[in-house]
């Protein structure tokens, strides 16, 4: 399937990004041909609220995978249910299939929907989505500029956005914009003060995160669970900084005039050239409607392989977190079965 116009969408978990994968398919032009969420009325209310045809709604994930007649599938349920999810999917021959993140709770669980959907050829996508907003256009632009040079680190201050709910879109920011993937990771949790809005019975840490290329770039993120308002963040780079509100888009930028780039780095209060930025922040329906575009066309989308290594990263956090904050690389250290309570 190389365009839109066989694509029969089903979904699976209508919470507020089932919702929006409904919203995204509305606007490419894609009928929704299936609807469930483990709550039955949820489903029958999402399919009277977006006007859906009731007979779209199905009172079992195994009824919608057999009779709903949809070949595209979003997985939009919380992370403990993506590997089954995904899993049934390709087995029932979806051609194309689009996880929420956390792609899954465990590298393992990861490894094993990738090797699934090569088998069956199912097209797995991971709905990281960062690579399709203004703000990633507009960084990757500054920051591979000769005037801004390539970026060195990447500092985030947050308020409690859970390390795989939240901090999962910087790793796959931070890559993206590195061109490179984190190889170590120290991670220092704090003991949560309420309750996840999830659920319960669901376990999303705050703290400080440290991850380092192997060329020595850096992202720090400090999301500590007494902090509850804002995402704001500091891109720098050889020559210059870029200030950014993630929420809002305003921000503003300093770097060096040309004729300093050659004095020592260790001058870093030159003249410079500076003013404000104000980024559009799209809303996550259009950029979910990018991803399924891309997913759809077969190019230039979130792979399962990008979600593995955001789950990766995560693994590596919560092993150093147990571990009191030593460094874990990516590979050999982790435990690939262990499996954690994310939502």
């Amino acid at each position: 399937m190389n365009d839109m116009t066989n694509a029969r969408l089903a979904v699976i978990g209508l919470g507020r990004m089932g919702i929006r994968h409904v919203l995204a398919a509305r606007e490419l032009g894609i009928p929704i041909a299936g609807l469930y969420d483990q709550d039955n009325r949820v489903a029958e209310q999402v399919a009277n609220d977006l006007n859906v045809n009731g007979s779209a709604v199905f009172k079992s994930a195994d009824a919608l995978m057999e009779t709903s007649g949809a070949n595209i599938l979003a997985v939009a349920t919380t992370a403990n249910a993506h590997f089954d999810y995904v899993m049934a999917g390709s087995r029932a021959g979806f051609s194309h299939i689009l996880c929420e993140k956390p792609m899954a709770v465990s590298v393992a669980q990861c490894e094993e929907m990738i090797e699934r959907c090569k088998e069956s050829q199912t097209l797995l996508g991971v709905n990281h989505y960062s690579r399709f907003t203004k703000r990633f256009e507009l960084l990757e632009r500054m920051l591979s500029s000769s005037s801004m040079g390539q970026i060195t680190s990447m500092t985030s201050v947050a308020g409690n956005i859970g390390l795989a709910m939240g901090v999962s879109h910087y790793i796959e920011l931070f890559r993206i914009l590195a061109h490179e993937r984190v190889s170590e990771v120290r991670f220092l949790s704090d003991p949560m003060t309420e309750s996840n809005p999830r659920g319960q019975q669901f376990i999303d840490p705050a703290g400080r995160l440290l991850a380092t290329t192997g060329s020595g770039q850096r992202m720090y993120i400090e999301f500590g669970p007494d902090q509850g308002h804002g995402v704001t963040s500091i891109y720098s780079a050889k020559y210059g900084q870029i200030f950014l509100n993630d929420l809002t888009g305003a921000g503003a930028y300093t770097q060096r005039l040309p004729v300093d780039q050659d004095l020592p780095l260790t001058r870093y209060g030159c003249d410079a050239d500076e003013g404000p930025l104000l980024i559009e922040i799209e809303d996550v329906v259009s950029v979910t409607g990018l991803v399924w575009k891309a997913l759809l066309e077969g190019k230039g989308f979130p792979t399962g392989e990008d979600g593995l290594y955001v789950v990766s990263t995560l693994a590596a956090a919560e092993l150093s977190a147990k571990l009191g904050g030593i460094a874990v690389h990516l590979g050999a250290d982790l435990d690939r079965q262990a499996a954690f309570n994310w939502a």
